[in-house]
């Protein structure tokens, strides 16, 4: 008999460079420049602590309302960090693992001059949204990278194929792997 196994992992958390350090034209950046300095980096990076606003992941640009009208559109709610380093910005997000099959890339989209709704202060550039997508605007991004947990589960799918092709019955068993740092 032969033994097939498959992992399935339903959520990671992964890590995923976002901006990288450049000047490019772009239509939607003030006068037509996206320049993306460690000075900008660093702002959104604080801006997001700051406004304590969320910023979603999609599949593809989409607006707030084509979202809430098609919510299958929507791939995690919120990111949950968002990191300055030398060379760009990298989000932090717990994704399904079949969205990271699906897409080799993300754009990100920036309001260059957040007004604060509250006390109608200016607080500079903040991340609307991030978007899953095929091919980039900024080329050349790192790829996704997962984190590793103290602690992570897994599905395991563990299957019996005899030698004749019968039907095959799988069993899901739970496990912990516990890595070492």
């Amino acid at each position: 008999m032969r033994k097939s196994t498959k992992v399935n992992l339903e959520e990671k958390t992964v890590e995923k460079q976002i901006l990288r350090i450049g000047k490019w034209k772009h239509q939607a950046a003030p006068n037509g420049i996206l320049e993306v300095t460690s000075d900008y980096i660093k702002q959104l990076a604080d801006n997001f602590k700051l406004t304590n606003s969320p910023v979603p992941v999609y599949r593809g640009h989409r607006s707030n309302d084509e979202v809430e009208a098609n919510p299958d559109l929507l791939v995690t709610k919120n990111i949950e960090e968002l990191v300055a380093r030398d060379d760009g910005l990298y989000a932090k997000m717990k994704l399904d693992s079949k969205e990271l099959e699906t897409y080799n890339d993300v754009s990100a989209s920036i309001v260059p001059e957040y007004i604060d709704h509250e006390t109608n202060e200016s607080r500079g550039p903040v991340l609307n949204h991030i978007a899953f997508v095929m091919n980039p605007f900024i080329k050349g991004l790192k790829p996704f990278t997962s984190l590793s947990d103290s602690k992570q589960s897994y599905s395991i799918f563990l299957s019996e194929i005899s030698m004749d092709e019968q039907e095959t019955k799988p069993v899901v068993t739970e496990v912990e792997v516990k890595e070492e740092v």
